[in-house]
């Protein structure tokens, strides 16, 4: 596993390149979004999590088997699971992550009407889209058809799609396709109370505010709600984003990055699920990180449970040069950063190596 592990940075080519990010509040009650969500995948995952980390209750409307007979244009769309099994796996996520008490799922026959003519069409204020060209297309004619109604438009986001380490779109159609879509196993660790006292030490230079903080030679790997709200408002940028939406194990006022915001459309990153349990690195938590940086451009990592130690899979995973940027407690209670390198990579293995392994 020693090999293993301790290459896999080799495997980011093109890691998701640093950009300024911009913050606000939670501000949408009720988003929808739809799809078939056959063969649940990552891509999904992070769709509908995106969703969650936007809006205060999300609508998600599975297509139903009629409707996939109907509007399927996709290769292999015969072979598409019944509606059932999909509707179960969507459920069965929602539940994992804590996600289904915020949430309206939802039998769809076609791509409209749920937001148009349906009963909750009146509550909706945002939905959640791909940045395909011909999704939005397909948006803004929902958009007009509900101003016929006299609904007010609905508000669009955009997500970009998830790719995988060549760079292609993760997709059902891929898998319906019988392709393998490479991701590397990695076992959960679990913090012992005698190791607490050496990660709580410093792992790079402190600094005051992002303002002291060196140029990016490569990707930034954020860690830490204050930390990333501090250099978005700084204008400092991020490759990924690592959140809990906690701080000090307090829940903190809900918020949402983005890219950009024109004329009703605002551009987000992607907000990748994961779940790791207090003292825990999961094998979640290596998977969905690996999967961060397969991505072209800056995502969120988006913790349910606990991020504390989620320097370790980054400092081991990211490329040589990728800058690291968390918040170090008191009695310090700085910025603490470094630039991950061969000898930074080896001491967060070898302390890794200590913590107790579990099998999944």
């Amino acid at each position: 596993m020693t090999e293993s592990i301790l290459s896999l940075h080799k495997l980011f080519f093109s890691p998701p390149r640093p950009e300024p990010l911009k913050v606000s509040s939670i501000v949408s009650k009720n988003c929808v979004l739809g799809g078939t969500f056959d063969k649940f995948h990552f891509g999904h995952q992070a769709f509908i999590n995106s969703a969650f980390n936007i809006a205060e209750k999300v609508h998600v409307c599975i297509m139903s088997d009629e409707g996939v007979r109907l509007w399927g244009k996709k290769k292999y769309s015969d072979m598409v699971d019944p509606y059932n099994k999909r509707l179960a796996t969507v459920k069965d996520f929602l539940t994992e992550y804590g996600l289904l008490n915020h949430a309206v799922v939802c039998k769809i026959d076609d791509p409209y009407s749920y937001a148009t003519k349906r009963s909750e069409a009146l509550y909706l204020d945002s939905i959640l889209v791909s940045t395909e060209d011909i999704i939005l297309k397909r948006t803004l004619m929902l958009n007009n058809a509900r101003r016929s109604k006299g609904l007010k438009p609905l508000h669009i986001f955009r997500m970009p799609l998830i790719i995988d380490k060549d760079g292609v779109p993760i997709s059902a159609t891929r898998i319906r396709a019988g392709e393998k879509i490479y991701f590397p196993s990695i076992p959960t660790f679990r913090i012992s109370k005698e190791l607490i006292p050496l990660i709580r030490e410093p792992k790079g230079e402190l600094v005051n505010s992002p303002k002291e903080l060196p140029e990016p030679e490569g990707p930034v790997i954020a860690i830490g709600d204050i930390v990333v709200q501090n250099l978005v408002k700084y204008g400092y940028p991020i490759s990924i984003a690592i959140i809990d939406k906690r701080s000090r194990r307090e829940s903190i006022e809900d918020y949402y990055l983005y890219f950009s915001a024109n004329n009703g459309i605002t551009d987000i990153p992607p907000y990748i699920p994961v779940k790791n349990p207090r003292g825990h690195i999961s094998n979640d938590t290596w998977t969905k990180l690996i999967l961060a940086l397969f991505q072209s451009s800056p995502v969120v990592v988006r913790v349910y449970g606990e991020e504390d130690l989620l320097g370790f899979p980054a400092t081991i995973l990211a490329p040589n040069k990728t800058l690291v940027i968390f918040g170090q407690p008191p009695p310090w209670d700085k910025l603490v950063y470094f630039f991950v390198d061969d000898s930074k990579r080896a001491e967060a293995y070898n302390l890794l190596m200590r913590m107790q392994k579990i099998k999944e």
